[in-house]
């Protein structure tokens, strides 16, 4: 009777204590350890510490009291507790490598020399998995302890995962401008990581603000076997603008000729497009595969789509305050000195339709005809067919220009019926758009608030809608003036900017002094595309008010037009300055420092 008592007995005790992998927590337990986490919320440390080692004392392997437990005493700074603390957990888990990893990073605060014993059986056991390797090397190396790492991580190497804590040490290693190391351990993960090129390229790039360090990177990545380092020595060269040594290496190492497309056009964006043509040549005469050759040919339409194309002036911070999607003219004024390229573009589009049924050079062909030539029925025709097609990632695009066509002819109302027939949530901003050039500002505000309220603030119109109504706010005690304004604007969409001009010019008369401010420097960079920079000076000297509204942007429209148009930089500088001495805490501050310190090199 006594041994069948003590047999209970004993069952009953390996149930209440002995850990389980699938243990669930009671009602008490639950309760205790939500009383231990408020506690410590509300800041009562102590009390919480209390709790968490009575339910510890009677069950020492729940990780749930553990855990919070070990990060409190941490933050506390109370070491006495821990050893005793982690051996309760070992035990209660019969020593298991588990528990000894999670119990790892105690030992190294309380600087018990068992961590060493800990590091030597990780390493000695085949079954230790990679996280567990990883949570200890982790736990050295936020504890500096470097040493052991280094002793630790070659071992790993050799026996289980090559690139073991590559990535990690290599962050390591460059917040302590170790570069050598840095980037050597960089490599090795990159090595058997190779999908990560961009990643690591990145990380690499972010060591080189400094030429010494520079050439440094330079010199490994030159000397390494590993091709993906001589792709990443490519970026470098790009970087510094030696684009013949960036594509050499392209050329040689990589297989993949995407990468000359890519290169290609990052060639384009940075304007060198008589280097970015020689590219082309170069794929067109070596390369077999069709997918590539039709790209390279379109690349080259786009180059000299390009060069025909005369840009309106480049006022880096003017032209993104001006801009607006829906409301800012889409057509594109041509540079005669090139004229010949458009019929070159032109010609490779117009082939590629034929030839290839190419959606993306017909779309490239009806934007030309749209945008440059101006031809409406034409485009309209192109855009169309691409609608018609069963799949083409360009038929909401497509779409989208059919209502642009309509409301450049002026015909709003058709414009209207298009959006009807397309039914695309998408063009609920082009009928806000035809809304305001209407007059219809009722319905203008209405819509407005359920396109903001769907929208997401990246859509390319949120903050067109957003520029939109607060103009349509500026005018609310007169009517009259708000019309003429939103037709001077569809004038300027349909490119007609003269008749624009006059129009605003009827509204500058105004009693309000904020239209009055806004009309003149509208005006004054309507002008300024007009080629009348006097006249656009003159205009935004007329903005004088310290409390206007339009102060700020007025004085950076003078300081850029001085500085990019003008060339007195003089000039420029002391309006940069005067603009940092009034408007400290200008969204546009941190642009303008940074211009005047490249001034001043």
């Amino acid at each position: 009777m006594l041994s069948k008592l003590l047999y209970i007995i004993i069952i009953i005790s390996i149930i209440v204590c002995a850990p389980s992998v699938h243990y669930k927590l009671t009602k008490e337990q639950d309760k205790k350890i939500r009383q231990a986490k408020s506690l410590r919320k509300n800041g009562l440390i102590q009390e919480s510490i209390s709790i968490y080692l009575d339910v510890l004392n009677r069950y020492p392997y729940l990780k749930e009291a553990f855990d919070p437990l070990k990060k409190i005493l941490k933050e506390q700074k109370n070491f006495t507790l821990m050893d005793s603390i982690a051996f309760s957990y070992q035990k209660a888990y019969n020593f298991n490598l588990q528990s000894k990893v999670e119990t790892f990073e105690m030992l190294l605060w309380t600087d018990n020399k068992n961590y060493i014993k800990t590091i030597n059986e990780i390493t000695e056991t085949p079954s230790a998995t990679n996280k567990q390797l990883e949570t200890v090397t982790s736990a050295l190396l936020n504890n500096n302890k470097i040493n052991e790492i280094q002793n630790l991580v070659p071992i790993v190497r050799k026996n289980k995962k090559p690139d073991f804590f590559s990535f990690q040490l290599g962050l390591y290693y460059s917040m302590n401008m170790e570069i050598e190391k840095s980037i050597n351990e960089y490599l090795l993960y990159l090595k058997h990581n190779p999908s990560k090129k961009r990643l690591i390229s990145n990380r690499i790039f972010s060591l080189s603000d400094i030429q010494a360090i520079i050439n440094k990177i330079k010199s490994i990545l030159e000397n390494s076997e590993l091709i993906d380092a001589k792709l990443i020595l490519s970026d470098f060269y790009f970087k510094e603008k030696e684009y013949s040594k960036s594509y050499d290496l392209i050329n040689q190492y990589s297989n993949n000729e995407n990468e000359k497309i890519e290169f290609v056009k990052n060639l384009i964006k940075l304007k060198e497009y008589q280097f970015a043509q020689e590219i082309i040549a170069d794929i067109m005469n070596n390369s077999k595969d069709e997918f590539i050759l039709k790209e390279a040919i379109i690349q080259l339409a786009k180059i000299f789509e390009k060069l025909i194309v005369s840009e309106i002036y480049d006022l880096p911070i003017t032209n993104d305050i001006i801009k607006n999607e829906l409301l800012n003219s889409q057509f594109v004024k041509v540079n005669n000195k090139n004229s010949e390229f458009l019929t070159k573009a032109i010609g490779i589009y117009d082939s590629l339709r034929v030839n290839n049924k190419n959606n993306e050079s017909i779309y490239y062909l009806a934007e030309i005809k749209y945008k440059i030539l101006g031809d409406l029925d034409g485009s309209k025709l192109l855009y169309q067919s691409l609608i018609n097609k069963s799949s083409s990632k360009y038929k909401d695009n497509a779409k989208e220009r059919m209502v642009d066509i309509e409301i450049a002819k002026g015909d709003l109302n058709n414009a209207l019926d298009i959006i009807k027939t397309f039914n695309k949530k998408e063009l609920e901003y082009k009928k806000f758009q035809i809304l305001f050039y209407q007059h219809k500002f009722k319905e203008l505000k209405e819509l407005s608030d359920e396109l903001l309220k769907r929208s997401d603030k990246n859509n390319k119109y949120y903050n067109d809608v957003l520029k939109i109504i607060s103009t349509v706010m500026l005018f609310y005690d007169n009517d009259e003036a708000l019309k003429k304004y939103a037709n001077a604007m569809l004038k300027i969409y349909q490119n007609k900017r003269s008749e624009a001009i006059n129009m605003m010019l009827d509204i500058s008369n105004n009693q309000n002094v904020q239209v009055v401010d806004k009309i003149n420097f509208e005006l004054a960079y309507l002008n300024l595309l007009q080629g009348n920079t006097s006249e656009a000076i003159n205009l935004l000297g007329k903005i004088e008010s310290k409390n206007s509204a339009y102060i700020e942007i007025s004085t950076l429209l003078k300081a850029e037009i001085e500085d990019y148009i003008l060339n007195d930089k003089s000039k420029a500088v002391e309006l940069y300055l005067f603009f940092l001495d009034n408007f400290p805490d200008s969204i546009y501050y941190d642009a303008i420092r940074i211009r005047l310190r490249d001034l001043a090199s």
